[in-house]
């Protein structure tokens, strides 16, 4: 007998970047939930937060939020930091649109499910956002059942400069699922550091393989059984 969809999934995820003063924004945040805060009671039933079309997206995707003020400029394809305190940022290619710059903010995170599923990432798509008058995110989706890799937060952009707000959401994570989520954070140890890089530097040893390939790579070699045994002992 097929389980209904109304079954829970479960989410495991982790930040990479360790900063412990941050723990606010070490957090995911439920775009549904956090949405309903601020609901309309005005005519209930044309809500978009009552549409099922539209609920069911806003459950299944969470965000970041930025956990500090602060500006970049952008010049000669350089980020250099305008504010004194920043987040630290990293330059991994040359721009892939003319007139755009490509960086990296030093915040990672890392998803994993036992459950066949896609993640993607996006910029804030329904959040007030003010970075992204000036750049967007990269967006992305993997399944986080078939692959074990750094999520990067990579951003293209196309002005001279890029402010970041804090507590302003940061980037969305959405699940491809039918069923509710529960997550579930654990802490990165050193085995699955190495599980993870593995993974990231699969790209360098065949750069043109599909992913589909990759995944297939890692599920013969059942590096997701190593994987989900490993966070399993690490949970917080």
């Amino acid at each position: 007998m097929k389980k209904p969809i109304t079954d829970k999934i479960q989410i495991y995820w982790s930040t990479l970047h360790h900063n412990t003063g941050w723990d606010e924004y070490n957090q995911l945040y439920n775009l549904y939930d956090e949405l309903y805060k601020n609901i309309s009671k005005t005519d209930i039933k044309q809500n978009l937060l009552v549409c099922p079309a539209v609920s069911q997206k806003l459950k299944k995707t969470f965000f970041i939020k930025t956990p500090i003020d602060c500006e970049y400029s952008i010049v000669d394809n350089k980020i250099i930091p305008i504010t004194k305190e920043h987040i630290s940022t990293e330059v991994p290619h040359l721009p892939s649109l003319k007139d755009n710059f490509l960086f990296v903010l030093g915040m990672f995170y890392i998803f994993f499910s036992k459950e066949n599923i896609n993640m993607t990432l996006t910029s804030p798509f329904f959040s007030q956002c003010n970075y992204t008058q000036y750049g967007n995110i990269v967006p992305g989706s993997i399944n986080i059942s078939k692959w074990f890799r750094t999520i990067n937060l990579e951003f293209n952009c196309y002005n001279s400069k890029i402010k970041f707000t804090k507590g302003e959401p940061l980037a969305y994570f959405t699940f491809d699922t039918n069923k509710n989520i529960e997550i579930k954070r654990f802490e990165m140890s050193e085995k699955l550091n190495t599980l993870s890089e593995t993974c990231v530097r699969s790209s360098s040893w065949e750069k043109w393989v599909p992913l589909y390939n990759r995944y297939t790579r890692f599920l013969k070699s059942r590096t997701d059984k190593i994987v989900l045994r490993e966070i399993q002992k690490n949970l917080l």
